[in-house]
């Protein structure tokens, strides 16, 4: 089942009518053709941004991975950093325990007798495994962008999240070991001396330049 869904949390930002037809022609137009799964998805995911103006569009798919089949297909549109956040916690609770620490239930006996002995995570925690180890590097290939335009944490973490199923807790501890090793400001500690990761709001900017 695929779900394609719009919503915004801040004064609008809709496309205007002609962006509205745009998008239906651009609609119309994929409906027509038969193409990869994956190339609709891309394709959608440019509309919600390029045509309905959302300044994130965010993909979930849930599997019901024991049967080894998708759920459903979310393609999810919003101009709110919180509501990037509420789909992927959203995604967190529709998802097995498992899926989300993306970890193979045969390491913890959660194997039943009825189930095959080759298992291993679903579509969703596969990506997530792999997001994960990719995070520490993104987190700082956009905290450098920082420099010139400095951003609050939720605007970094909305950015990281809409393509990548991690969690903010997560993205904090990436931010405040950057802010450890003084490669960026850590605003946090004029509020707090011995908090170690930023508040929502807390500004991010990069330093390593000027340290160097």
């Amino acid at each position: 089942m695929s779900i394609y869904s719009a919503t915004s949390t801040t004064p609008p930002r809709t496309a205007s009518a002609g962006c509205g037809r745009s998008s239906a022609t651009a609609a119309a137009e994929l409906a027509g053709r038969e193409l990869p799964a994956d190339d609709i998805r891309a394709a959608v995911l440019r509309i919600f941004k390029t045509e309905l103006r959302f300044v994130y569009a965010c993909h979930s798919p849930i599997e019901m991975v024991e049967k080894r089949r998708l759920h459903f297909s979310m393609i999810y549109g919003t101009s709110a950093a919180d509501g990037v956040f509420v789909l992927r916690e959203a995604e967190k609770r529709a998802l097995p325990d498992h899926e989300w620490k993306g970890k193979d239930r045969r390491a913890r006996g959660q194997l039943s007798l009825f189930e095959g002995e080759e298992y291993s995570p679903g579509r969703y925690g596969t990506l997530r495994s792999r997001h994960l180890e990719d995070l520490t590097a993104l987190v700082t290939e956009l905290a450098k962008q920082t420099k010139d335009a400095p951003g609050t944490f939720n605007e970094l973490a909305a950015t990281i999240m809409e393509k990548h199923y991690v969690s903010p807790t997560e993205i904090k501890e990436n931010v405040g070991e950057l802010a450890k090793q003084g490669l960026i400001e850590p605003p946090w500690k004029t509020r707090k001396y011995k908090a170690r990761v930023p508040d929502d709001g807390d500004r991010v900017v990069w330093l390593a330049d000027e340290n160097t």
